[in-house]
Formats: C-alpha cells, sequence, structure tokens
C-alpha cells in the first residue's frame, strides 16, 4: 500500500520540478495499475479476515488488526490521490479522483467488517448481522468498481 503512495509521490514530484502542464501517459498508467493491484490486495485481504476463523477472542482481535491495517493503509492513499489530483489538469484528476473513490469504498468494507467483529467479541449477534449485511454489500460495489478500474476478472474478486 505505501509503495503506491511512494511511486505516487515520487512521480508528481519528479513532474512538478519539470514544470511539465500534462502527465504523460506512462506515468498515469503506473499510478493507476499500483493503486489497483493495492486495491485488489486489500481487498483480499478484507475478504480472507471475513472468512477467517472468529472462534476466539485472539482471533477476532488479529482480523481486526490485519483489516485495521489495510483501512489504515487505505486512508493515506485516498488522502494522497485526492491532494495530487488538485495539481493535475482536469482528465489526469478525474483519474486519481475516480481510484480515490475506489478506496473509500474499499475502507467502508473494511470498516463494516470491523464493526461485526466488534460486535461479535461483544456477543451482540444483531450487531453482527447488520454489519455483516452492510459488509456484503459494500464488498459487491468495492469488487465490481475494482473490476472495471483494474480489469481484474470478476471471479478473482469473489
Amino acid at each position: 500500500m505505501l509503495r503506491s503512495s511512494v511511486a505516487l509521490s515520487l512521480c508528481l514530484l519528479a513532474l512538478s520540478s519539470t514544470g511539465r502542464a500534462e502527465v504523460p501517459q506512462s506515468v498515469m498508467e503506473a499510478i493507476g495499475g499500483s493503486t489497483a493491484i493495492s486495491l485488489y490486495t486489500s481487498h483480499t485481504v478484507i475478504g480472507m479476515a471475513a472468512n477467517a476463523d472468529h472462534s476466539s477472542e485472539e482471533k477476532i482481535k488479529a482480523a481486526a488488526m490485519s483489516v485495521g491495517g489495510a483501512v489504515g493503509g487505505l486512508h493515506v492513499v485516498e488522502q494522497q490521490l485526492r491532494a495530487a489530483a488538485k495539481d493535475l489538469p482536469e482528465n489526469d484528476a478525474a483519474q486519481l479522483n475516480g481510484f480515490a473513490d475506489i478506496t473509500a469504498d474499499v475502507q467502508k468494507e473494511g470498516t463494516l467488517l470491523i464493526d461485526a467483529l466488534k460486535a461479535k467479541k461483544a456477543g451482540d449477534t444483531a450487531a453482527v448481522e447488520k454489519a455483516m449485511v452492510g459488509y456484503a454489500d459494500a464488498r459487491k460495489v468495492a469488487a465490481g468498481k475494482i473490476k472495471d478500474a483494474a480489469g481484474i476478472p470478476a471471479e478473482m474478486l469473489e
């Protein structure tokens, strides 16, 4: 996750120091590809945590920490994408903002799973059910957007 953030920062710093008005397509593709794989990886980690064994408090905590790390990293990337978009021409900015929007969707997926894990730890089955319904819906939305943006086959996102 941070690698894509570092790559984004270095590319934009290099471009700003040259005074270029437009970002070369190859740079936008590199940023997009790096961001897309980070989104796919985070989405996968969240799904694995959702499917993990939650039979003990220790296992619930481990799953929540794993998802929390992904959500925290995504938050940083989203902020960086939105900040970088402000300094770019409209078309390039729209591409970065589109990835930032997908990043927010994956964060929502993870946050809802964390809510379900907290409710499970507290023994609140109604809250677990509610959070898991929200998680499943958010996961479908995020998967569709990742598939469209990155061209990743749908079966790899289930």
